[in-house]
């Protein structure tokens, strides 16, 4: 929402940078962390002989309550807000029942009862003064844009139930009775669920269409969803291993002869090619008139940088207190336009920071330092 508050006293959260193309991992960081260094220091702590230094150190991480163990980019669990509106845009247009252009009355935009809930949040209000107003009849895209909670709602019900949900285990979410996990090499992780407790029933749906409900995923999944869109509707397994070699060897050629490549393992296809471009489109347009082009400022600057980003914002309300704060992106985001893939996705995941658009300069930043590096073996540096 252009506008919100953004919110820099929390420093929990984490990032991902991927290439969409094949599934690896090019950076992961979750914060707080703790050093791995330290918890094997065996001297002994200058403040009690009966520890070392890493049995103290150990001590405190354990007990801390921000809990800088869990790996947040992979085992974090958290409410996606509107980002996920990029997997139920995704299905909508890819199932054939909606396209970007696909239109919605006023009516429809700003209010929706679903089984005698209602749904009013559409943060059309917002944007009288952006760079594209709102204007009736809605399109789809235009939607996605805005963030308008109301449309994604009725998209999701308009789906179905069956159809939505099919779409979720594409990207190895859980529902009760079907457990699933990231397809991740070299670190366990979480699962990521769509509903935890009760029936799949049409409010529930039409919320978790808009990326609240029951929905708790982690940013790893999400870093998996912007990746398909970015690789023509291609589901990639996450990797962070880039090869195997023996422990210890003294003979190089052994090593090379046992060091096999971690080959980008293809786990299916989410949606169509032309489907994935016209959620690209959509993604441009967020950045360059929804909810970050609308936020003026250093938010809105990243629509100039010459990588052509695009992305969505969500802000994941939570029963009390400041909202998460999502942005996920890829770079460069003209392959609508016959530009290719995008060569980098980030998603940018920060505890109670507010509005999702106030993540989006993060990324700006990433890809202004990352997308110089790359050449045709990846980043080098």
């Amino acid at each position: 929402m252009p506008g919100g508050v953004c919110t820099s006293g929390s420093q929990l959260g984490s990032i991902i940078v991927e290439n969409p193309q094949t599934g690896e991992i090019l950076a992961m960081v979750s914060r707080p962390y703790f050093n791995g260094d330290t918890i094997g220091d065996t001297s002994v702590a200058p403040d009690n002989p009966r520890l070392t230094v890493g049995e103290e150190y150990w001590n405190k991480i354990v007990t801390d309550p921000n809990s800088p163990l869990l790996n947040r980019a992979v085992q974090g669990q958290y409410p996606p807000g509107s980002t996920f509106k990029t997997l139920t845009l995704g299905a909508a247009i890819d199932s054939g029942k909606y396209t970007v252009h696909s239109t919605f009355s006023q009516a429809d935009a700003t209010t929706y009862t679903v089984d005698g809930f209602k749904i009013d949040s559409n943060n059309l209000g917002d944007y009288t003064n952006g760079p594209q107003p709102a204007s009736f009849p809605l399109e789809l895209g235009h939607a996605y844009a805005y963030s308008d909670n109301v449309v994604f709602a009725r998209v999701g019900v308009g789906l179905g139930a069956d159809t939505w949900l099919s779409y979720t285990k594409k990207f190895f979410m859980s529902t009760p009775g079907d457990p699933q996990s990231i397809p991740i090499d070299t670190f366990p992780s979480g699962s990521s669920d769509v509903y935890t407790q009760g029936s799949f029933d049409p409010v529930l749906l039409a919320s978790s269409a808009f990326g609240q409900g029951q929905l708790f995923l982690s940013p790893m999944t999400m870093s998996m969803i912007v990746s398909a869109v970015g690789a023509d509707g291609n589901v990639f397994a996450p990797r962070l291993e880039l090869k195997a070699v023996p422990y210890s060897t003294t003979d190089p050629t052994q090593v090379a002869r046992n060091a096999p490549n971690n080959d980008p393992v293809a786990l299916g296809q989410a949606f169509s090619p032309d489907a994935a471009n016209q959620v690209r489109q959509a993604m441009r347009d967020v950045v360059t008139y929804g909810s970050v082009g609308a936020s003026g400022g250093a938010i809105a600057a990243i629509a100039n940088l010459p990588m052509t980003i695009g992305g969505k914002t969500g802000t994941a309300q939570l029963t009390s207190g400041n909202p998460h704060a999502w942005f996920i992106s890829l770079a460069p985001d003209n392959g609508y336009t016959g530009g290719g893939g995008a060569q980098l996705a980030v998603v940018v995941m920060k505890e109670r920071g507010g509005e999702g658009a106030c993540q989006a300069p993060v990324a700006g930043n990433i890809y202004s330092y990352a997308l110089p590096l790359l050449s045709g073996d990846g980043i080098q540096g």
